[in-house]
């Protein structure tokens, strides 16, 4: 029996001197969308972090602008069509930035940043200009569509 004690007592010794598991590592979001045509914006308010404009689709030539635009969250928001949250939305839209107006055409949010992760698209099914209020999410994307 005296052996087998001290065979206990020794594991119970060596076992606190094992290294540490390492901690978890997190996953990083990834350097902007990861799309290839996507470049960053110089967009910052008190909603969004970054912003991103598609290329491709950038029309900023005449009274009606029209842009994919993606824009990271400061904070996960609530989405109230799935009970999901977001940290990153992308809508393409058409902007008449002297009258504060746009129309949603589609759009698509995200439960990462960087458009990573979709949760929730959608269609607007209003088809007319409506008022983008600054401090708003409508006001964020005329505003990170009419500075570029």
């Amino acid at each position: 029996m005296g052996r087998w004690f001290a065979a206990a007592v020794l594991a119970l010794v060596l076992a606190g001197c094992a290294p540490e598991a390492p901690a978890p590592q997190t996953i990083p979001e990834p350097p902007g969308p990861g799309l290839v045509g996507w470049r960053p914006i110089g967009f910052n308010n008190e909603l969004f972090e970054s912003g991103y404009v598609q290329e491709r689709e950038l029309n900023i030539s005449g009274p009606v602008r029209r842009a994919w635009i993606m824009l990271n969250l400061r904070e996960s928001i609530p989405i109230p069509e799935t009970g999901g949250r977001a940290l990153s939305v992308r809508f393409i839209g058409e902007y008449r930035c002297a009258e504060r107006l746009w129309r949603p055409l589609e759009g698509a949010w995200f439960a990462r940043r960087n458009a990573q992760q979709p949760v929730h698209a959608e269609r607007p099914r209003r088809s007319g200009f409506r008022p983008a209020a600054p401090g708003t999410l409508d006001g964020a994307f005329l505003d990170a569509a009419c500075g570029l």
